[in-house]
């Protein structure tokens, strides 16, 4: 079986494909199968220009890479938390490849990828994200709020 060099932010152990990039890699991304895009921006209307040859769906989300909140707009909401996780089960059987991208492909996307892989995948798939980056917690946290709800971590 021939291996090719897995690219930056790719997953291949997994069930799928989790590709994890910056806003400037994200606009370099192609794929030749079924693939959805999760796009972070800090800013409302900053998106980058992403394929559509493949792209079965896109999700557009802005709120700010903080993980200790001053101001309660520009942190992500429970609604968003709720769209990620909504739009992810709506695609899972249908794509082979999720891309995530924030500004930086460091902090937001990797937290959104932990917490799919978590409540897709189950316990320790996770793991990939945090030895690997450095997941936004306040993101990763509110996900999995929102897909077991406000008891599961009380």
């Amino acid at each position: 079986m021939e291996t090719t060099p897995t690219p930056r932010g790719h997953i291949g152990m997994f069930p799928k494909a989790l590709e994890i990039r910056s806003k400037g890699l994200a606009t370099q991304f192609e794929c030749e199968h079924s693939w959805a895009a999760i796009s972070i921006s800090s800013h409302p209307d900053e998106w980058p220009e992403l394929s559509d040859n493949h792209r079965v769906g896109l999700l557009q989300l802005a709120f700010m890479d903080v993980s200790n909140p001053t101001r309660v707009s520009e942190v992500i909401s429970h609604g968003q938390a709720e769209q990620i996780l909504d739009f992810v089960d709506t695609l899972w059987d249908e794509v082979e490849t999720f891309l995530i991208h924030c500004d930086a492909g460091r902090s937001r996307s990797p937290a959104v990828a932990a917490a799919i892989a978590y409540t897709r995948l189950g316990g320790g798939w996770d793991q990939y994200f945090f030895d690997n980056y450095t997941p936004n917690m306040l993101v990763y946290w509110s996900i999995l709020k929102a897909h077991y709800g406000n008891g599961w971590w009380s």
